[in-house]
């Protein structure tokens, strides 16, 4: 990742644990921010075990086990997560910041923050090189992966999607942490590596990393009153509803 100048200034969000409405409504306010010259980043975690939807994905193929679980569909692409023993994190980053390859932060943001973040903790990871090729077409994102994914032993581990806006970019992506009882083939970095990690602590290293990696000033912040309407208004009206939940 390449470095910037000191300039440059992201906020960091402080840490949050919500439901998922909360949290993709969250996520696109950063967004709708970064068109303003905002640059935000914030990690977080659901408040129960939840569904999300990639942003073309159909609702009727999803197991009655995961039927059960409270459900929203994200704003970028990508398949079915299962939100549960995980950190998720979110960057919102304006036009000058990003430049004009967009999709570039995808395997920067793994190899120079996730990664070494992850090594700081003690897990033992890797960029994956490929795609892999030997899955059945499945509907569990974090049963494929693609080059510039973080794995453990064999595993995916971590992924991130993106959506663009006016030339700005949010990223937002999940570190599995420990398996869920609703996911059990998805295996994370305890159950993988034996290394327990709290959310915490994973964000912190996190943010330490990012830090490191870009040489932004990183100031926490808390929502502006505008951000916290912003989150209310598309929470209630956007990823609440069942017109956006079961579009596809």
């Amino acid at each position: 990742m390449e470095a910037v100048t000191h300039k440059n200034v992201c906020r960091l969000v402080p840490f949050q644990s919500a439901d998922g409405f909360f949290q993709m409504a969250a996520d696109e306010t950063m967004l709708l921010s970064a068109a303003q010259g905002i640059a935000s980043f914030r990690c977080y975690v659901w408040s129960q075990a939840t569904v999300s939807l990639g942003y073309f994905q159909p609702v009727d193929n999803l197991t009655p086990r995961l039927c059960a679980l409270p459900r929203v569909r994200r704003a970028t692409g990508g398949k079915t997560l299962v939100h549960h023993h995980e950190l998720t994190y979110a960057l919102a980053l304006p036009a000058s910041f990003v430049g004009p390859r967009l999709q570039d932060w995808l395997a920067r943001f793994h190899a120079n923050v996730l990664l070494p973040a992850l090594k700081q903790l003690g897990v033992c990871a890797s960029l994956s090189l490929a795609q892999r090729p030997d899955v059945a077409e499945g509907m569990l994102c974090f049963e494929q992966w693609s080059p510039g994914d973080l794995l453990c032993a064999g595993h995916k581990i971590a992924g991130s999607a993106q959506r663009k806006h006016h030339g700005c970019v949010l990223q937002h992506g999940s570190l599995l942490l420990a398996k869920s009882a609703h996911a059990p083939q998805l295996l994370g970095v305890q159950d993988l590596d034996g290394v327990e990690i709290l959310p915490k602590e994973a964000a912190a290293a996190v943010v330490n990393m990012l830090r490191q990696a870009t040489n932004w000033e990183i100031k926490e912040e808390q929502w502006s009153e505008g951000e916290r309407s912003s989150i209310e208004t598309l929470r209630r009206n956007k990823y609440e509803s069942p017109e956006w939940n079961e579009k596809r």
